[in-house]
């Protein structure tokens, strides 16, 4: 599961909210460490917030094994949807300096130019990789029906076009 949260304006404002979540649902670890209902609440509050409606996306890979390509060509596709814009900050939880550097070649080779990729050690350190790791756990779990609750809520917000698939 790919997930990508598009922050077009104030990512301060957007880590803060997220962080407010945080604190609220008392989520303070991953998403498979958290209990369902403090899921629910920090997915609710997320989804609920209006400047996350439709820069919220998701990759479902079915056979791939190259993870990191479809990484990179799930990015492309969600700047290729929006404005455009020529100085994202691209962050990826993980990201190597290696992979850094080959993240941003293969941007460039698909169209994406001038965007900066930047490594997220640990994801302890982003409220915003926290988010999109969150998304992406709340996604597998509503496509595999382990939650009703989790299935319906993703259910309204893809019909609502909060979340949308890549």
């Amino acid at each position: 599961m790919v997930a990508v949260v598009c922050c077009r304006d104030r990512p301060d404002l957007l880590t803060t909210e997220c962080e407010n979540w945080e604190e609220k649902a008392q989520k303070h670890s991953k998403w498979t460490k958290t209990h369902q209902s403090r899921r629910m609440i920090y997915m609710r509050a997320a989804l609920r917030y209006t400047p996350l409606h439709g820069n919220l996306f998701y990759f479902e890979s079915r056979n791939s094994i190259n993870y990191d390509q479809e990484t990179v060509h799930t990015i492309a596709r969600v700047l290729q949807s929006g404005p455009a814009s020529d100085h994202a900050k691209i962050y990826v939880d993980a990201l190597s300096k290696t992979h850094k550097n080959a993240y941003g070649a293969q941007l460039r080779r698909v169209g994406i130019h001038g965007h900066k990729v930047q490594g997220v050690a640990r994801d302890e350190n982003s409220a915003l990789i926290r988010l999109a790791d969150a998304l992406a756990g709340f996604v597998r779990d509503a496509l595999e029906n382990k939650y009703p609750e989790t299935t319906e809520l993703f259910r309204a917000a893809v019909e609502k076009g909060v979340i949308r698939e890549v």
